[in-house]
């Protein structure tokens, strides 16, 4: 079995592609830096499949996602990343998952997030979130308290 960076290296693009992309954007063939590209000032969304650390990570970062996706749980993270929190877009209904996205479709959602003040929106309201989770798991927050009386808890049972 090969490792996953043999494959990647493997991986063949049109001629002459890195050359054109050189300076305005790169080819990552291993391991993506998921949490240093969150953290770049030009990164303006996340084009997310919604499994959950993914979506954390992006929350913990201040990105909002266009949410798109794939099995089990990803749908249920999809309806809180757009419908309760509203800090991203879904691409395209779970209902339709059979389908093949059409590009149109991921175009509305990155444009949405871009470029719209209700993606404007969705950008603020994520940072909020962001902030208000750090605030939280700090010490004296509330997720910092309730993980200390849990754990007061179990030492002494």
């Amino acid at each position: 079995m090969e490792n996953g960076e043999e494959r990647h290296e493997k991986i063949v693009l049109p001629e002459g592609f890195e050359e054109r992309v050189e300076g305005i954007g790169m080819v990552v063939r291993s391991w993506a830096p998921q949490l240093e590209i969150f953290g770049h000032p030009s990164t303006g969304g996340f084009l997310s499949h919604c499994g959950w650390n993914s979506s954390m990570e992006s929350i913990s970062m201040g990105v909002p996602m266009a949410a798109m996706p794939m099995t089990v749980d990803q749908p249920y993270h999809t309806l809180l990343v757009s419908n309760v929190w509203k800090i991203g877009v879904s691409v395209w209904s779970w209902a339709r998952r059979k389908e093949i996205v059409p590009a149109v479709a991921i175009e509305k959602a990155v444009k949405t997030l871009m470029g719209t003040p209700e993606g404007e929106e969705m950008r603020q309201r994520v940072v909020e979130l962001r902030d208000n989770i750090k605030k939280s798991v700090n010490h004296g927050g509330l997720a910092y308290k309730e993980m200390g009386s849990f754990i007061s808890y179990i030492t002494k049972n």
